[in-house]
């Protein structure tokens, strides 16, 4: 290669593969198809909502494709998002989300100037973009890894994010995996090179994804913890507080909490339990109620219907949880009379306890 086509090489940005299924075909590759799309029940969720009809729009072609499996020889995975570069230095979209949250990242830019750590054997990627915090942990990460492990060699070693978090590592023992086939990822731009990856696409997107799986995942990661140690104590109704936390709080929640309590709710921390009595609580619950936010990742734990009550102003597009409810056959519904109150960080809220009480009166009585 001439001099002048190795300084354009450095000048130009990597390539980007938005399909590995095409990629390995080019290539004469065999590799295996181990979902079907699941546009067909993505299209039924889109009529729940205008909000999720649009999202629907958006991702419709991707959720054309089925969820394939691939072991590529040689590949590289760049930094905590688990960035995967083919043998032939194209970026691979699928896990990162969006084209532009790739071509963003600096390790997209940086890569070429880092070192990389040789894995040898087989080789697992749990690291996607946004993967390691709680939702999409459960709803990406899990689910992907869940259709794909059947086919995975055994002692394949599994690449995980630096620190990893309580309910990763338990939630993997549900799966088998326990720590040391756990190699993780140190460092925001790590760089490995593995002998041989097994990369599976991801099943749907952020928004989309089977509720057969997701229903499975639960259920299996439900029966661990619910094997072993001492139950929790039973409320069928609780209210997951974001009080203690230090954005997007109800700033009158004790009022709020006064009315909840006539109806028997109970008022719980979930960010002062362990990953096993979050499952417990969640999976004994009949009602769950709260202002958006990660707690509601736990009605997946659930082994009946539940009825879920969201706390979530009109102006925000945030519909994860109405489609997660939807996915799992649970009754969402959204409480939007609320005003905003600017904070550093983002909006927290008040709502008027007496509406607030009629609306939780007219969910329970609800079908």
């Amino acid at each position: 290669m001439s001099r002048l086509a190795k300084a354009f090489n450095r000048i130009l940005p990597p390539q980007i593969c938005e399909d590995v299924a095409a990629w390995d075909a080019v290539q004469g590759n065999e590799f295996l198809e181990i979902h079907l799309p699941i546009d067909a029940e993505a299209s039924e969720a889109a009529k729940l909502d205008p909000r999720i009809s649009c999202q629907f729009e958006l991702r419709k072609n991707d959720l054309q494709k089925p969820q394939t499996l691939h072991r590529i020889q040689n590949a590289k995975i760049l930094g905590p998002h688990g960035v995967v570069v083919l043998p032939d230095g194209r970026f691979v979209l699928q896990g990162q989300w969006d084209r532009s949250f790739l071509e963003a990242d600096p390790i997209y830019h940086h890569f070429s100037r880092i070192g990389s750590q040789q894995i040898a054997g087989d080789v697992y990627c749990l690291m996607s973009r946004w993967g390691d915090s709680y939702y999409h942990w459960f709803h990406d990460v899990l689910p992907r890894l869940s259709t794909a492990l059947p086919h995975l060699p055994k002692g394949i070693r599994f690449l995980l994010n630096e620190n990893p978090r309580g309910y990763q590592i338990e939630s993997l023992q549900a799966y088998g995996i326990h720590r040391d086939r756990i190699h993780s990822c140190l460092g925001p731009f790590a760089r490995f090179r593995a002998e041989r990856l097994w990369f599976a696409t991801p099943l749907g997107n952020p928004e989309f994804s089977s509720g057969d799986v997701i229903r499975k995942t639960g259920g299996m990661i439900r029966e661990a913890c619910l094997s072993s140690g001492s139950q929790a104590h039973a409320s069928d109704r609780i209210f997951i507080s974001r009080k203690k936390c230090g954005r997007r709080r109800l700033i009158n929640e004790d009022a709020a909490f006064v009315e909840l309590e006539r109806f028997g709710f109970r008022r719980i921390f979930f960010e002062e339990m362990s990953f096993r009595e979050q499952v417990r609580y969640a999976a004994q619950a009949k009602v769950i109620c709260g202002l958006h936010g990660a707690g509601f990742t736990n009605m997946m734990f659930s082994e009946s219907r539940q009825k879920i009550i969201e706390i979530l102003s009109p102006r925000k597009d945030q519909i994860h949880y109405k489609l997660l409810a939807s996915k799992l056959g649970h009754l969402h519904r959204q409480y939007d009379s609320v005003e905003e109150i600017e904070s550093c960080n983002e909006s927290d809220y008040k709502l008027e306890p007496n509406s607030f009480s009629k609306f939780i009166q007219q969910c329970l009585a609800a079908d």
